[in-house]
């Protein structure tokens, strides 16, 4: 009797984990279904439980600012570390509570605000003049009168300012929100320390590619803290809540491999990051930053050896997931305006879409030119004090990115970073599409928009890891070839 000599045993490829599924419709409907309600549902109760804030003590919070000279009729103080470069906005968020219309349902949803304008005597009132005269009382009608419903976001910066001015003030509210953004980062940096020792100690395990990934997050933490320009925007509450869910989010990558997640897991981490992004902060910078994060994140994370047409449906699943989950928010938050003031909002929403692409005169006003010159102007405020010296940092790590695509061209094997490299070349382009796209935000908005080339500057660093890795991390032996075979 003849009997079947033994089949050799199987085993994962090295680097490949487990199969985790694939990423299909109904992990994303079921991600859908319990991320959704749950962030609507919180986040409506915040909202409305912030406009039960009394707004007298949010009043004597702004007036006790304009008095101790933490808040200033300059909206934009440059390289101002104490106020924040963008008073702008922080003085427009401080204003919501104080122009409450008593109707608890409309003011959560669509807060009014009252723009920057002249009054009939021919003075100019900037947007913090007009915050400090809504909370003195001395705000002349006919500026009043133009007090309107914001319905372009969701505001959620808003219900952090209500929650946190009564109890901490401008001042300490504001380092409270910088003091959260450096921990956060510091504590990334730590972690990612300790993931290079373990690395170092066995530089030519192959086991050791999620540490490897862990310390390249702590790479972008580090470049974040120094080149981010927190000094002058981590204290502000119209960039830090956004800051925070960010730095967050990438907190979550070192502990949960989101190339290799559960797909229920993968589609639910990123929805929740979309939601909490287009909640926290104006949306045209948390946005394209968190975008471009997401597909940095994910080509780090990626083994090599990922099959072509699976690292774009990684990509594709993870972008789509993210832009969808943030435009779904803005979308139904343009639902849900028109349904409680029952009125055409739409048109424009939409027109101050295309505005903020084109401008009011397309391109012969809002050129590709005018946009370079702005940013360059702006660089300082990365945190570095020179646009010289930041043009320099951003030409050797845009150099570096490129040498490492050229770099493994000389690498053979399922272990060279091809796509994982090209993964972060298409990230920093993330950013570069953002200004082109919409260059009349830019252009008009560069001082913070300048912020976002951080990410690029960090896609360098990036890089250089996963060089290391092709390079120093040992290929397995025969014998585990032996076993991957099928």
């Amino acid at each position: 009797m003849q009997t079947q000599p033994p089949r050799p045993m199987t085993a994962p490829p090295p680097d490949q984990p487990p199969d985790r599924g694939k990423l299909s419709v109904g992990a994303l409907g079921r991600a859908v279904l319990a991320v959704l309600p749950a962030f609507w549902v919180t986040f409506g109760l915040l909202s409305v439980l912030a406009q039960l804030i009394p707004s007298a003590a949010i009043r004597d919070a702004v007036l006790t600012a304009f008095a101790g000279d933490d808040l200033t009729h300059d909206d934009a103080p440059w390289l101002d570390s104490k106020r924040g470069t963008n008073q702008y906005d922080d003085c427009l968020v401080f204003s919501m509570p104080l122009l409450r219309t008593g109707d608890v349902v409309q003011d959560a949803v669509s807060p009014r605000i009252i723009h920057a304008w002249w009054t009939d005597d021919g003075r100019w009132l900037s947007e913090c003049q007009t915050l400090h005269e809504i909370a003195a009382g001395t705000l002349p009608d006919e500026i009043a009168a133009d007090a309107a419903p914001f319905h372009r976001y969701l505001h959620g910066s808003m219900v952090v300012a209500s929650f946190l001015l009564p109890v901490f003030g401008v001042a300490t509210m504001r380092t409270v929100l910088k003091a959260t953004c450096y921990a956060l980062l510091g504590f990334l940096v730590l972690r990612s320390l300790m993931e290079a020792v373990a690395v170092l100690r066995r530089p030519r395990d192959w086991r050791q590619r999620p540490r490897l990934a862990n310390a390249g997050i702590g790479a972008v933490a580090t470049v974040l803290a120094l080149l981010y320009g927190l000094p002058y925007f981590g204290q502000s509450v119209a960039h830090g809540p956004s800051e925070i869910a960010l730095f967050g989010f990438l907190i979550f990558c070192t502990y949960v491999n989101l190339a290799t997640a559960p797909p229920f897991l993968f589609f639910a981490a990123i929805l929740l990051f979309a939601c909490l992004t287009s909640a926290f902060g104006f949306i045209f910078h948390p946005l394209p930053m968190g975008l471009a994060v997401l597909v940095g994140i994910l080509s780090l994370q990626s083994r090599p050896g990922t099959r072509p047409r699976d690292f774009v449906q990684l990509l594709a699943a993870g972008g789509t997931v993210y832009t969808g989950g943030v435009a779904g928010c803005l979308l139904l938050k343009q639902v849900l305006a028109g349904l409680v003031f029952e009125t055409p909002v739409w048109a424009p929403f939409f027109d101050q879409v295309f505005y903020r692409m084109t401008g009011e005169t397309g391109f012969e006003r809002d050129n590709l030119s005018q946009l370079a010159a702005n940013l360059y102007v702006c660089l300082p405020n990365l945190g570095i004090g020179s646009s010289p010296v930041a043009m320099g940092i951003i030409g050797l790590s845009l150099g570096s990115l490129l040498a490492a695509q050229a770099a493994i061209a000389i690498i053979r094997g399922p272990r060279a970073p091809n796509l994982q490299i090209g993964g972060l070349a298409l990230s920093a382009l993330v950013i570069f599409g953002w200004y082109v796209v919409f260059r009349n935000h830019t252009i008009i908005h560069a001082c913070w928009q300048v912020r976002l080339l951080a990410w690029p500057i960090a896609t360098g660093p990036l890089a250089a890891l996963l060089l290391y890795a092709a390079f120093r991390l040992e290929k397995p032996g025969p014998a585990s070839e032996r076993l991957s075979r099928p």
